[in-house]
């Protein structure tokens, strides 16, 4: 079977199909073939998993395909002009898309449609996206594409082995991002793993992640700042000071997460610091279950800067850490900080000889082979 349905040149509809599962259909190419529309109204539901022909969820008719193939004059030439082939095209219409799972080596290289106003209306209602296993997949969304996810809770990314960036700028509008900003007004719940190739989430812009209460990222080797600076033609647009050319952090002040509760850092081996000394005003202020693991070039977790927004950690696991000397940086890498602390909180000047986690129930350290204390510069107080 290589279609569910055929067009017969007429839009089709179909008002009650609320859900579609579709597994293991090894021949499978596409679910509507058809010169048509196809509408469908009550669906919610979207599930494909191990179609490892699919390409497409809505095609052409043969007619159509043919006209693309001899388009350029012959068959036998190479057809490196032909566009990439969305998986959901302007052929479809009428959605109420809820969740959508793609997993299992579907070979698709673009989930979505360029053209922005008829994809919006197909995921306006989307509350969770799972995609995994789409080896081909380079990207998963456009920055215009973000401002449609406006009811999106749940985001997985895994084993997308050529993924780049989860969300890249519109082709020709790249040396716009640093202008614009990002922005998931009820994610809850973000998970990226296995992703080799991944250097950025996304590229220079201010991101918002105002519900966000989890972060998980797992095995991104590549993946150094969440957000990076973008690449016009062989050009990397600069979003930092000149004299800032040290690696950068995985979190900076240009990524706000008011609200999250739990971050798992998992198996980055290349990740070189994780804060920088200046965040975003309420980012991280609640954080209350961390994990680094696996992290092998790591060499502390906190910035000093850090303290106060760790009043309500409860739990602290650090684990396979070959690298990591102390949990706090040396004073020496924070003096600048320290000194604008005693100029404008005076209140806070204890703090850099006593460090006090007052919610702190757990702490599990393993596998540390160069630790040398917990902060070594500072007197810990913790409620254990």
């Amino acid at each position: 079977m290589e279609h569910v349905i055929t067009g017969d040149g007429a839009d089709e509809v179909l008002p009650q199909l609320n859900s579609i599962n579709l597994e293991s259909c090894s021949k499978l190419t596409c679910f509507y073939e058809g010169s048509s529309t196809l509408s469908l109204p009550s669906l919610k539901e979207i599930t494909v998993a191990n179609c490892t022909a699919m390409v497409t969820f809505v095609s052409g008719s043969s007619k159509e395909k043919d006209n693309v193939n001899t388009s350029d004059g012959g068959g036998s030439q190479e057809r490196h002009d032909i566009p990439v082939q969305p998986f959901f095209s302007d052929k479809l219409e009428g959605f109420n898309l809820q969740s959508l799972e793609l997993s299992g080596n579907i070979n698709i290289q673009q989930i979505w449609h360029n053209r922005v106003p008829e994809m919006s209306s197909l995921v306006r209602n989307l509350k969770v996206c799972i995609v995994r296993g789409c080896g081909s997949l380079k990207y998963l969304l456009t920055s215009s594409m973000v401002k449609s996810l406006v009811n999106l809770e749940g985001l997985l990314v895994e084993n997308c082995k050529m993924m780049e960036g989860v969300i890249v700028p519109e082709e020709g509008f790249a040396e716009e991002v640093t202008t614009q900003k990002i922005f998931f007004p009820n994610l809850e719940a973000l998970v990226l793993g296995d992703l080799p190739k991944l250097t950025r989430f996304c590229s220079g812009n201010y991101i918002q992640f105002p519900c966000l209460t989890r972060l998980l990222i797992r095995e991104c080797p590549l993946l150094k700042a969440f957000t990076s600076s973008p690449v016009i033609g062989d050009i990397v647009v600069s979003t930092e000071k000149a004299e800032n050319t040290c690696t950068p952090p995985l979190f900076d002040a240009k990524v706000a997460v008011p609200v999250l509760e739990t971050l798992v850092i998992d198996h980055m081996e290349s990740l070189d610091k994780l804060w920088h000394n200046q965040l975003d005003a309420e980012s991280f202020c609640k954080l209350k279950d961390l994990h680094v693991i696996g992290c092998k070039t790591l060499e502390s977790i906190f910035p000093f800067s850090m303290l106060e927004r760790l009043q309500r950690l409860k739990r602290l696991v650090i684990r396979k850490c070959d690298s990591l000397e102390e949990i706090f940086e040396p004073e020496g890498h924070i003096a600048s900080y320290s000194q604008a602390l005693v100029a404008s909180q005076p209140t806070l000047v204890e703090a850099e000889t006593k460090l006090v986690l007052p919610t702190l129930v757990e702490l599990w350290l393993e596998s540390l082979p160069k630790l040398k204390g917990f902060a070594i510069q500072y007197t810990l107080n913790v409620h254990l």
